[in-house]
């Protein structure tokens, strides 16, 4: 029999802050690799307009509202 579980906040907050890092150091690697292999084209200008986006947006979701 399988047991429940209840995610809580703090669960929530914690993926909330490891999946853009996460996502944000494979970009990183895909444009980077990109490059070295000359390859750069739209689709990576696009990523990389993202992983701005989401440097921007990962110290927002910190914050707190008083």
């Amino acid at each position: 029999m399988a047991t429940s579980t209840t995610i809580t906040v703090a669960d929530v907050k914690v993926i909330g802050l490891v999946a853009p890092i996460i996502a944000a150091v494979v970009t990183l690697i895909r444009i980077f690799e990109r490059i070295r292999l000359k390859r750069f084209g739209i689709d990576d200008v696009w990523a990389a307009f993202s992983l701005i986006i989401l440097i921007l947006f990962v110290p927002t979701f910190r914050v707190q509202p008083k």
